[in-house]
């Protein structure tokens, strides 16, 4: 069992504890520098933010951590990622349906309709 409390002398710290941000950055800090789990700053805040928002039951509001929100900018600006080809599979085996306008997999030469044997 672990016991966490943000500071050990009160006198010393008697005005920055009773603030919220001072309590949670000192535990962050313990819990990143001495938990066996090894957990970053980072990876706790972004954790405790979850949970409060978690904490909401409101399935309209959501927390994206850095890459979720690049990724979700991404596919709202509907940007794509990778060569620039779209594949399907049908009998005869899995095809080039697509390759997109300027991308590298068009510059490289690719062409709709190649299709890969099973």
């Amino acid at each position: 069992m672990s016991l966490l409390y943000p500071c050990t002398l009160r006198s010393f710290a008697a005005e920055k504890s009773d603030s919220s941000e001072y309590r949670f950055d000192e535990i962050a800090s313990l819990l990143s520098n001495m938990h066996i789990s090894g957990k970053s700053k980072q990876e706790l805040t972004d954790a405790a933010i979850k949970g409060m928002v978690d904490s909401l039951n409101d399935p309209y509001t959501a927390y994206l951590d850095a890459k979720q929100a690049v990724e979700f900018q991404q596919a709202i600006n509907q940007q794509k990622v990778g060569i620039g080809i779209s594949i399907q599979r049908n009998d005869k085996g899995v095809f080039l349906a697509e390759v997109f306008p300027k991308s590298p997999a068009e510059q490289g030469g690719c062409c709709q309709g190649i299709t890969w044997m099973r």
